[in-house]
């Protein structure tokens, strides 16, 4: 509070007297929380400093605890003998500081709108003043242009003043450029310094806190105030020619918006997180896994081999569908456990050769991901295994989707926990 002078839209006198009242809040603020929530505060550091030094005995850190828990307990005696007059004194300190900057505001806005205006004005004086000087140098450059070209000094003496205009003309435009957003930037500062002058007076207030309103108001000056065009595309090109595509395509086909559509889209999206969660993570490592496509490939493989009683695939010579003799449930694990570890033993052996000879992620993974697939077509001589059996289809869907919330994907649900589960992991 003691750098604040002058508050924008206010004159001297009134910034004085308004922040001369704040003081006064301040202080009496100050005095009922000395005993209180102050104290509280100081002897909670002090008590994670007892428990942190290791010159104390476990018998010495104890009693010093306990200690300072006795004057915590007697402190917030303190804050409930004072509450009543705290709410009262920062109640009103918020209403002043509130009033003064909503008067302020429409005062300051008007100046930073005429200095603007005033800015735009000049700049656009000194870029005609430019263009006219360049115009004019040109013209005279142009007037000892040589007819024959065969006069090479007299060429070389025209291009040579020609370029030597030019560049100074862009420096000259670059320079006035600069300078008009610098003074630009002068008056956003003054603009985001105002906004953090009244947040920071009602966080004092407050004894440091800020209300949810007051937290989102300042994400959101705070954005705007670091926002910058280029930057913005440059980061969201993606998501942006993404949104475009989106909207091309729902011009040209409406019904992409339909609740099947959706339905059909989330339920396909769901399927790809689980695995797409786990390259996301290699590739926050500096890595990648190519052959992720092809591990969800041979677990497909293998899954429809043992759920399909009636297949004749084989798998160098092993028919898996003669577990399912064994029973449903049986089967179902078994297919589980066998798809979770062929896919675990291609990841190690990538893994392995990554980390053992230094060979980059992608080149590893791009050879395991050409040996899953040439595993799948030998070991199956390309015969095709056919759908899984009508039980297991009904247990698939019985995890996949419901009918229960209108056709809703309950794996979405599931996709959703684990987007969830991994980013408060990576956080």
């Amino acid at each position: 509070m003691e750098s604040i002078k002058v508050i924008a839209g206010a004159s001297e006198q009134e910034s004085s007297a308004f922040l001369n009242s704040i003081a006064g809040y301040d202080s009496q603020l100050s005095n009922l929380r000395a005993d209180g929530v102050t104290k509280i505060e100081n002897l909670n550091v002090e008590i994670l400093k007892i428990k942190r030094n290791k010159n104390y005995s476990k018998e010495d850190k104890e009693s010093l605890i306990a200690k300072d828990k006795e004057q915590i307990k007697a402190a917030s005696e303190v804050v409930k003998a004072n509450k009543a007059q705290v709410a009262e004194i920062q109640g009103e300190a918020v209403r002043v500081t509130k009033e003064f900057y909503k008067k302020a505001a429409p005062a300051a806005k008007e100046d930073w709108a005429n200095r603007i205006a005033k800015i735009k004005e000049e700049h656009a004086n000194k870029v005609a003043e430019i263009v006219a000087q360049n115009q004019k140098a040109m013209a005279e450059i142009e007037a000892i242009k040589p007819a024959d070209n065969n006069d090479e000094a007299a060429v070389t003496l025209y291009e040579n003043k020609l370029k030597t205009q030019k560049s100074f003309f862009n420096q000259a435009r670059f320079e006035e450029n600069t300078q008009y957003k610098a003074k630009l930037q002068v008056i956003k500062n003054e603009k985001h310094a105002h906004f953090l002058q009244q947040y920071h007076l009602l966080a004092s207030i407050r004894n440091g806190r800020n209300t949810p309103v007051e937290l989102v108001e300042a994400k959101v000056e705070n954005y705007l105030y670091q926002f910058d065009p280029k930057n913005f595309f440059i980061k969201n090109g993606l998501y942006l020619v993404l949104l475009l595509f989106m909207i091309i395509c729902v011009s040209l086909a409406p019904n992409v918006l339909s609740i099947n559509s959706i339905m059909l889209i989330l339920k396909n999206f769901s399927y790809k997180v689980f695995y797409a969660l786990g390259v996301a993570g290699l590739i926050l490592l500096a890595g990648t896994d190519l052959s992720v496509g092809r591990m969800v490939t041979l677990g497909t493989l293998i899954t429809c081999m043992i759920l399909n009683p009636n297949t004749s695939t084989m798998f160098f010579g092993l028919n898996f569908s003669n577990i399912y003799k064994a029973g449903l449930g049986v089967a179902l694990i078994v297919a589980l456990l066998l798809s979770v570890i062929f896919c675990t033993l291609f990841s190690a052996i990538a893994g392995f050769f990554s980390a053992k000879f230094k060979i980059h992620p992608f080149i590893s993974t791009l050879a395991t991901q050409l040996v899953i697939w040439g595993i799948c077509v030998v070991a199956t001589k390309a015969v095709k295994t056919g759908s899984i059996s009508s039980a297991a289809a009904q247990v698939s869907m019985m995890i996949g989707q419901t009918r229960s919330f209108n056709g809703f994907p309950i794996i979405f649900i599931y996709a959703a926990i684990t987007i969830l589960i991994v980013s408060f992991l990576w956080n």
